[in-house]
């Protein structure tokens, strides 16, 4: 057909249905420069024998466009004979995998491959890898890249992204000899993974090297366990994490001379020991287990990891092993309760010695949450020991006597304080004897201090959270009674009786019998009965001796002090009300011991919203008071009659 067409220098046979060309079609076209093939049934694989090729002859031959055929085998002997070709097009064809090697070209012109949207799972690096051992012009290639490279296109191709193409992620990873990058460039754009499953949709050029792994069907692999291949670092790598093993499983790989075992996230007491099969296992992952005691580990081992167990130390034995270890790069011992006592002497020394290998800050003390290396005495004397005990008991001791001290001497002034904060209330509640009375307070006050006695003390006494059964004559009295009779029920029926002292009341005899009645019957009881509320300022040249001695020798509350009412609500019988209150606990109602200047107040003042502290006097002293309480100067009842107070 081409035999009158020795000039010809483009041939396009495109889209037809061309399945076979003779090898002999093109030898008239020496010149031939361009050959289109494109959209036929070509598969070229029966004529690529001995070297030969229908495009043999075609000397001059530059571009040729293979694209859109059947074509399975790369056809390298085209890529051998023509030192001209710049161009070579085979994309939408069924190629499956590529000799590396048969890319290489010689010449200086630079060639471009496009095998795009095919079928290429693997590229074979494996001749190419000894091509720059044999290189005698090695150097020059790489730095004057006088030798034209080869440039590659891969897209929309099922790459596999494990053993098989180990040499590819090395390759996109600069781990090959650079020669090869110089002669052959690669390009796959963002080509994902195709497989296995676990990197399906993975772009192949973030993948690293470590990452590729390939299935090992190994007798020595425990069944329980994955184990693959990874040729990164030539190691077998066994992974039984997380699959509840109690006990570490045999191992059988004395063909690989370095093993990786993961045994992490399981329930294991015991660290593999030595006839297990893990001799040649150089890292060991043994994080979060329940691993108590190690008492072996492997001669060559890397890596150890031992975090998130329950080692309390390591055996003398491995010490040793780790301190003799040249291997061991990497050892983690953070999260296990570590014993830092004098055991712990030669722990220390290691991570003090070794910090390059184990971060010695995460071994954390038990006993004190504190760094193991930071830790300067770790066996105590006798004599340390015995201090560290004492010393304590002591200062608890000094504190105990201290407060006690303390409290007695300010005992009132707590107590008082205590009950105006509701606090404590157990301590300051009130004893049996007064259940049975009436009232809690008996108010007795000169007639001309009503208003005073009503509008200021009741609303505050007879309201609250605590409130107060109140007794005054103008609402609680019987009609028709005696007033001594009243008087005197007034007072035993009541657990206290306030006396509001002023000039008014030294003016009424009726007041000062009620007085007397309260305070004889206190000395009587046995207990403080009697509370002095001074109200204004006291002409002291009407008091009498017997008020005299009873307040020289007595505290009183006085109307205008900031804590009268806290005072005076302490002096007063505890509520019942209080979900403190207790039978058995000591009555807090106490008389109020007088200042030694014995100083008068001025104007009364309206009400105060503070608490003065009453301090207990004992009413057995007032029974030899040189008071003669005795002397019975009231008027009788009978010859009393009813009369307004």
């Amino acid at each position: 057909v081409f035999e009158k067409t020795s000039n010809l220098i483009k041939l396009d046979l495109s889209y037809n249905k061309i399945s076979k060309i003779a090898l002999r079609a093109f030898i008239q076209l020496k010149k031939l420069v361009e050959v289109n093939l494109s959209h036929n049934l070509y598969d070229l694989y029966h004529q690529q024998t001995e070297g030969l090729n229908p495009f043999t002859h075609c000397e001059m031959l530059e571009k040729l466009n293979v694209s859109h055929n059947v074509i399975e085998r790369f056809p390298e002997n085209i890529m051998d004979s023509k030192t001209h070709l710049v161009f070579l097009d085979l994309d939408n064809n069924k190629i499956s995998s590529i000799r590396m090697a048969s890319l290489i070209k010689v010449t200086s012109n630079e060639v471009k491959v496009l095998i795009n949207n095919n079928n290429v799972s693997v590229l074979d690096f494996q001749e190419i890898k000894i091509y720059p051992r044999f290189n005698e012009k090695r150097e020059d290639v790489i730095h004057n890249n006088n030798t034209g490279s080869t440039v590659l296109y891969l897209l929309n191709n099922p790459i596999s992204c494990d053993c098989s193409n180990f040499d590819l992620i090395q390759y996109n990873n600069d781990k090959l000899d650079p020669v090869i990058r110089t002669l052959i460039d690669i390009r796959i754009g963002n080509l994902h993974c195709a497989a296995p499953e676990s990197f399906k949709h993975i772009p192949i050029k973030e993948l690293k090297p470590r990452h590729i792994t390939c299935a090992l069907n190994d007798e020595g692999c425990p069944k329980i366990c994955e184990c693959v291949k990874r040729p990164f670092d030539e190691h077998a790598v066994v992974d039984c994490s997380y699959r509840n093993l109690t006990n570490p499983p045999f191992i059988n790989l004395r063909k690989f001379n370095r093993v990786q075992v993961n045994l992490e996230g399981n329930s294991m007491e015991i660290a593999p020991y030595k006839g297990l099969g893990y001799d040649n296992v150089t890292k060991l992952y043994l994080s979060n287990n329940k691993i108590k005691n190690v008492s072996w580990i492997p001669q060559h081992v890397e890596i150890l990891h031992l975090n998130g167990n329950q080692l309390q130390f390591l055996d003398s034995h491995v010490l040793e092993s780790l301190n003799q270890s040249t291997t061991i790069q990497n050892l983690t011992l953070y999260g296990n309760p570590w014993s830092c006592g004098c055991s712990a002497t030669t722990l220390q020394n290691y991570l003090r010695s070794h910090f390059t290998k184990v971060k010695a800050t995460d071994v954390i003390c038990a006993d004190n949450n504190k760094q193991l290396i930071n830790r300067k005495e770790l066996c105590k004397s006798h004599l340390a020991i015995a201090m560290a005990i004492a010393v304590p008991i002591l200062v608890i001791l000094l504190t105990a006597v201290t407060v006690v001290a303390v409290y007695f001497y300010y005992q009132e002034q707590i107590k008082v304080w205590l009950y105006a904060k509701n606090l404590c209330l157990w301590c300051v509640t009130e004893e049996e004897l007064d259940k049975d009375k009436t009232y809690d307070v008996f108010i007795s006050y000169s007639h001309k201090d009503e208003d005073f006695v009503v509008q200021n003390l009741l609303p505050v006494l007879e309201q609250g959270p605590n409130p107060f059964k109140v007794c005054i004559h103008i609402r609680d009295w019987i009609p028709g009674e005696f007033i001594a009779r009243q008087v005197t029920n007034s007072v035993l029926d009541s657990r206290r009786t306030l006396v509001v002292l002023s000039d008014n009341f030294l003016e009424s005899v009726w007041g000062k019998m009620e007085f007397r009645t309260a305070h004889t019957q206190a000395i009587s009881d046995g207990r403080a009965r009697v509370i002095v509320l001074k109200y204004g300022k006291l002409d002291e040249e009407h008091l009498d001796n017997e008020l005299k001695s009873y307040l020289k020798t007595n505290t009183y509350v006085e109307w205008g002090d900031p804590w009268f009412w806290n005072k005076l609500k302490y002096a007063l019988p505890h509520s019942r009300q209080n979900k403190f209150y207790n039978n058995n606990q000591k009555h807090a109602s106490i008389m109020l011991k007088i200042d030694d200047k014995f100083e008068l107040t001025s104007s009364p003042v309206k009400l105060a919203e503070s608490t003065p502290p009453a301090i207990p006097l004992d009413p057995s002293l007032l029974k030899d008071h040189p008071l003669n309480f005795s002397t019975d100067n009231t008027p009788h009842p009978t010859d009393v009659p009813l009369i307004k107070r």
